[in-house]
């Protein structure tokens, strides 16, 4: 087997404990709305072609430290972070996302979340491969419960409409050094869906296949 040349060699780094202050629903601060923080839902017919335009105005923020773990989730209204531009999300990509869905009942009106422990799973898979720190599925689910029901109204009514949820985390960590996060923000928001595939689209759908390009590499000729 032939070895990697050495300035492909990895160096292992070892890891400072991480603090066991656990995320915890139960702490959830909701702030309340700032003047002009509170938006009315849109109407239905104003979603069209504009697909994650219309955010609800508040969003749910937890910031994480290797010192003193997380501090409690908070509700609060949706405006943008202060970040050092040597923050390693921006450099070296540590940052995830999930992206999942509440539904309204079209027959009982009532609110469901679309399989979020499957979520949960694959949200931790990825800060697990990150070296960021898991959220508990429950702490997870129940945070997102808390939020949707104190935004529901903007859950629109229809069959295959949705409120669209995006959790994310990102290192916060402002250092240029290659390494595991000592930041970590995590937070989300919603905006209000419609159906992609409605109308027209759901008859009049064209695919192409193409076979001269590939987005996965080729296989190497054996020697």
């Amino acid at each position: 087997r032939r070895s990697l040349p050495s300035f492909l060699k990895v160096s292992s780094f070892v890891l400072s404990p991480m603090s066991s202050g656990a995320f915890s629903a139960s702490k959830m601060v909701i702030e309340k709305a700032l003047l002009g923080g509170t938006k009315a839902p849109p109407a239905r017919e104003e979603l069209l072609g504009k697909w994650g335009k219309h955010f609800c105005g508040r969003m749910l923020v937890a910031q994480w430290t290797r010192d003193q773990g997380w501090g409690a989730p908070t509700i609060t209204t949706m405006k943008p972070f202060e970040l050092s531009p040597a923050a390693s999300c921006l450099h070296y990509a540590l940052q995830c996302f999930e992206g999942m869905k509440a539904y309204r009942g079209t027959h009982d009106d009532r609110i469901r979340l679309f399989r979020p422990e499957l979520n949960a799973r694959r949200f931790n898979s990825s800060l697990r491969r990150l070296a960021m720190p898991e959220i508990p599925e429950k702490e997870f689910i129940d945070a997102l419960r808390i939020f949707v029901k104190d935004q529901e109204t903007w859950i629109p009514h229809g069959e295959g409409y949705s409120g669209y949820l995006r959790p994310t985390a990102i290192s916060t960590d402002p250092s240029l050094g290659v390494g595991a996060a000592n930041e970590v923000t995590f937070f989300f928001h919603l905006i209000a869906r419609r159906p992609i595939f409605s109308g027209r689209l759901q008859t009049h759908i064209r695919l192409r296949r193409v076979v001269e390009r590939a987005r996965l590499a080729r296989r190497r000729r054996r020697l």
